[in-house]
């Protein structure tokens, strides 16, 4: 059957991941709290132990990554039923890494950073993720606030010659008026009075 076929070539597969896992669980880790070294396996029983977890009962389990480095993930009972912490490690620094809080804590190792993906929204509604960005307003430069107002070209009054009646139109005189107020000569203006005939006969 399929399941034969796959189960043939499985065995070089799992002793490959046997390998790698005795050799996280035997990797060493600093203990910040007392400066002393303690392997990776022992770190995680004095975690669980005491907490009534038996040793036997822990599950472990390996996968390659693209990178070369290795997943490693424990499954231990817990009283939610199941316990998952898991870790990268890399084979040529044999550094173990928490991946999760929960291996973070089995380590007395800071949490990882959460990296959100681009693109995707976190479900906390604090995290930056959540915040809309405000689309960009662009301020109006100093020179637009200035409106510019055409030029108005001005233009010379062309004189107009006014026709200036003595007499009365028929209109006028329906209206009252009876006679038109004359401009003086230009005789008047000068003395005082209109030039008569005589006087222009003499000064001939």
């Amino acid at each position: 059957t399929t399941l034969d076929k796959i189960a043939r070539f499985s065995g070089p597969i799992l002793q490959e991941r046997e390998y790698i896992l005795n050799i996280a669980r035997g990797a060493n880790l600093r203990k910040e709290s007392t400066r002393s070294e303690m392997t990776f396996l022992d770190s995680v029983i004095e975690k669980l132990v005491p907490r009534g977890v038996d040793a036997d009962s822990l599950s472990w389990n390996a996968w390659r990554l693209p990178d070369t480095t290795w997943h490693i993930e424990l499954h231990y009972p817990n009283r939610d039923g199941n316990g998952i912490a898991t870790w990268n490690f890399d084979t040529a620094r044999h550094s173990i890494n928490p991946t999760d809080n929960n291996g973070a804590w089995l380590i007395d190792e800071d949490a990882p950073v959460r990296q959100i993906d681009p693109g995707f929204i976190s479900a906390e509604p604090t995290h930056p993720s959540r915040i809309e960005s405000a689309p960009a307003v662009e301020l109006p430069g100093a020179s637009s606030l200035f409106t510019t107002v055409p030029a108005v070209e001005e233009r010379p009054e062309t004189p107009r010659l006014v026709a200036i009646r003595d007499t009365p139109t028929a209109a006028d005189s329906e209206d009252g008026v009876t006679a038109r107020a004359k401009i003086p000569s230009w005789d008047e203006i000068m003395f005082g009075h209109k030039k008569s005939e005589e006087d222009e006969d003499n000064n001939l």
